[in-house]
């Protein structure tokens, strides 16, 4: 039996600050049956960790580190988890601060 995924909302902060420089990590806690496929965005384009050497997936895909964090890194981030049996989202909106 399929179980379509779901966010814990409960469990992040969707709005979140960080400082130039450092690291930062968003963290996409779901669940589902089969084990949802997890995608990341930013400001709807989506991120690849393979081209942006910036970022790194961990956890399956369930959380986005960002290692360097910059001005160009501030804007809405979207976790999507989806599987056969639907989808679910979460936004996150970073705002960045210099040193």
């Amino acid at each position: 039996m399929a179980v379509a995924p779901a966010v814990n909302r409960t469990a992040v902060d969707t709005s979140v600050t960080s400082v130039v420089n450092s690291s930062h990590v968003l963290d996409c806690p779901v669940s589902g049956v089969p084990a949802p496929r997890v995608v990341w965005t930013r400001d709807g384009r989506p991120i690849d960790p393979r081209r942006d050497t910036n970022v790194e997936l961990r956890a399956a895909g369930r959380r986005l580190v960002i290692r360097s964090v910059g001005v160009a890194d501030a804007g809405t981030y979207r976790c999507v988890a989806s599987n056969a049996a639907g989808q679910d989202f979460v936004d996150f909106d970073l705002v960045v601060h210099g040193q």
